[in-house]
């Protein structure tokens, strides 16, 4: 990831732009893809609308994510196969990083169903809008931009999947480019990823996969805060597990949003250990994701509380540990 030299560079403009590398699409198509990954995800995807960009997780049978994946339909609506028409396929968007391990994982239980998974080599780029100016975004689109989170317009310019605000209303999507090609924006300006991802982790949003597999339960990463888990929909790997958490357990643990106040340039590396200084036998914690200066990372609701942690040591860098723009409380059932 590119990083950047401080984080208190000067205020972005309106409208900016990211190429996003961390990120790939892949794609599953044919008779039985919504059923499939119905079956194999957090996320209710039998009914995914014409304008819907769930976030789901993958998880191991032992319950924790493999991966963070946004998933979204390609074509016709779900009502099409009542009248035997085509559904269209669906995509996915995941870390580069697991994008092999899950479609290798998937193809394992695809078994006899009617379902093919190939990767896409369209890119993905992270729109950033401050202040609130949406005009000059639409202009861009061509389009009515959505902005609910979790939700996607096929425009002219391209997809625009919608993601939860960040502080001070900061708007953020994932863009897909029409034709894939690179888009030239009078009104944009082209930014480093890092700084785009610094925003991100605001947000509160885990992306799970590569160095972070297998180690985090969703509820942990705050997935039910986010809209990442269905609590009312079929089995699926894990779901025993998520499920206890969520209608039995006390969640002890959860995820923050920190800053390294001492080196704003430093990028923490995902899955590293993260120390309470009042506790410093064994680490309290782990790096979750990370951007130029901020981290998110999962630690006791305690320790969080703290306000104050260390990246990598005892004796490390310093992280302050703020505050997110959704509650940690657990959702409804």
């Amino acid at each position: 990831m590119t990083t950047i030299d401080s984080l208190h560079s000067p205020a972005p403009a309106a409208l900016s732009l990211a190429l996003l590398p961390e990120f790939a699409i892949f794609r599953v198509s044919g008779a039985d893809a919504a059923s499939f990954l119905h079956g194999q995800l957090t996320q209710d995807v039998e009914h995914l609308g014409p304008d819907d960009a769930r976030l789901a997780g993958y998880c191991s049978p032992k319950g924790r994510l493999l991966a963070s994946l946004l998933v979204w339909r390609e074509g016709a609506p779900p009502e099409a196969a009542s009248a035997g028409g085509d559904q269209g396929d669906i995509l996915l968007l995941a870390r580069a990083d697991a994008a092999q391990a899950i479609t290798r994982r998937l193809a394992m239980f695809i078994l006899r169903a009617k379902v093919k998974i190939t990767a896409s080599q369209q890119a993905v780029y992270g729109v950033t809008l401050a202040g609130g100016q949406l005009a000059a975004a639409e202009q861009a689109a061509q389009g009515a931009l959505p902005q609910a989170p979790w939700h996607k317009a096929d425009l002219p310019s391209g997809t625009w999947l919608a993601l939860p605000a960040a502080p001070a209303g900061t708007q953020q999507w994932f863009f897909l480019p029409a034709g894939n090609t690179q888009p030239a924006w009078g009104e944009a300006q082209n930014v480093e990823a890092g700084a785009w991802y610094q925003t991100h982790l605001s947000a509160g949003i885990p992306w799970i996969g590569g160095a972070t597999a297998d180690l985090f339960v969703p509820q942990n990463v705050n997935f039910d805060c986010i809209g990442g888990i269905n609590f009312r929909k079929g089995c699926y790997p894990g779901q025993e597990v998520v499920a206890r958490s969520h209608y039995r357990g006390t969640l002890k643990r959860r995820m923050g949003h920190g800053i390294l106040q001492a080196d704003p340039a430093l990028l923490a590396e995902p899955a590293a250990d993260v120390f309470d200084p009042a506790r410093p036998q064994e680490p309290a914690g782990r790096i979750v994701a990370s951007a130029p200066g901020a981290v998110l990372l999962e630690a006791p609701l305690d320790t969080l509380a703290g306000g104050e942690l260390r990246y990598g040591a005892i004796d490390g860098p310093v992280i302050t540990v703020g505050t997110l723009p959704y509650p940690l409380e657990k959702p409804a059932n």
